[in-house]
């Protein structure tokens, strides 16, 4: 009897020692305490009664939230930051819509064109048997490089050829019994007489004749001097600026287009491409005119039926020509034929 009773007590109390380490293992690690209590034990019936005891109250104690409740949180969230990419978009859009944007970017290329120009001459000038750079060059440059179109190619390379030829004479001629600035004073003088009688005319070369007679250097080259820098040195720097005339044309035009969809329009822009494209002077643009233009307006080339019909649209007199203002709809009403057809 007294074994059966100790091994009872052993009993219960082996049982009282599994549940104490039960409810300690609950309370100091719940995921391993949810073994222990039962699934809709009293733990959990507790639990629903304070959730809607809470609910029934009003109060403002926050349960848990669910998987389904923190994903709607989350692109909440995501749906009231601020997007990086559509602040970029607006701020590249804005600074696009800038009035003098197609100015700056032209000059810019224009810089970049004439500065590498003359070290692209200064290089040649180094390992070519023939002089080929001039200081006058700088100044040829910015003349050459200064619009779009370079100029005139008979201005450039006739109007540069005629002052060289003046400085050798007068250098050949005059340096025997004339001081040498009374010569070069004559050099340059005789280059404005050239250039008013041919209409060829090219003011750098007048620098090209100065320096023939004033550098020594220059001044033993005698009648080379007239190809070996004069000539062939602007004729490098043509031909550097006519390449890259066709690049700042089309930025340009694609600049201006965007401008004119974005509704930012620059006035003096409009009309330095009218006034472009007008090319007989008349005042007006007629179709072939327009035609071209629109090359400007639109950054591409568009078919002579289609330029007929924009031109039927606004030619508003009827007269089968644009004066300036009917030529500031062009690109809106383009616009709109685009849009029409796309629908």
């Amino acid at each position: 009897m007294v074994c059966r009773a100790g091994s009872k007590s052993r009993r219960g109390a082996v049982v009282v020692g599994a549940l104490c380490i039960g409810l300690l293992v609950r309370g100091w690690h719940p995921p391993i305490g949810c073994f222990v209590t039962a699934p809709g034990g009293r733990h959990q019936r507790h639990q629903k009664r304070t959730e809607r005891l809470l609910h029934s109250m009003g109060s403002t104690v926050d349960t848990a939230p669910s998987d389904s409740v923190e994903k709607e949180l989350g692109e909440l969230k995501l749906a009231t930051e601020p997007n990086d990419t559509s602040i970029n978009h607006n701020v590249w859009d804005s600074w696009l819509a800038t009035p003098w944007l197609p100015d700056v970017t032209d000059a810019a290329l224009a810089s970049l064109g004439a500065g590498l120009g003359l070290v692209f001459v200064s290089f040649l000038d180094g390992i070519s048997p023939v002089k080929l750079y001039a200081a006058p060059l700088a100044a040829s440059s910015i003349l050459i490089f200064a619009n779009i179109r370079p100029p005139s190619v008979q201005n450039v390379l006739i109007g540069t050829a005629g002052p060289a030829v003046g400085s050798v004479l007068c250098n050949t001629v005059l340096s025997q019994f004339l001081p040498n600035f009374v010569t070069r004073s004559v050099s340059v003088a005789t280059s404005l007489v050239f250039f008013k009688l041919t209409g060829f005319f090219f003011p750098p070369a007048a620098a090209i004749a100065a320096l023939g007679v004033e550098n020594e250097a220059f001044a033993k080259l005698s009648w080379s001097y007239v190809i070996f820098p004069a000539v062939t040195g602007n004729a490098i720097l043509y031909g550097l600026a006519l390449l890259l005339s066709g690049a700042r044309e089309k930025i340009r035009a694609a600049l201006t287009a965007r401008q004119w969809r974005m509704g930012t329009r620059d006035e003096a822009l409009i009309k330095e491409i009218f006034d472009r494209c007008d090319l007989d002077r008349s005042g007006t643009v007629d179709i072939d005119e327009l035609n071209v233009a629109m090359r400007y307006l639109v950054g591409k080339d568009v078919s002579f039926e289609l330029t007929a019909e924009l031109m039927a649209k606004v030619d508003a007199d009827g007269n089968g020509s644009l004066d300036l203002g009917e030529f500031t709809t062009v690109f809106e009403t383009y616009e709109s034929m685009q849009a029409y057809r796309r629908s």
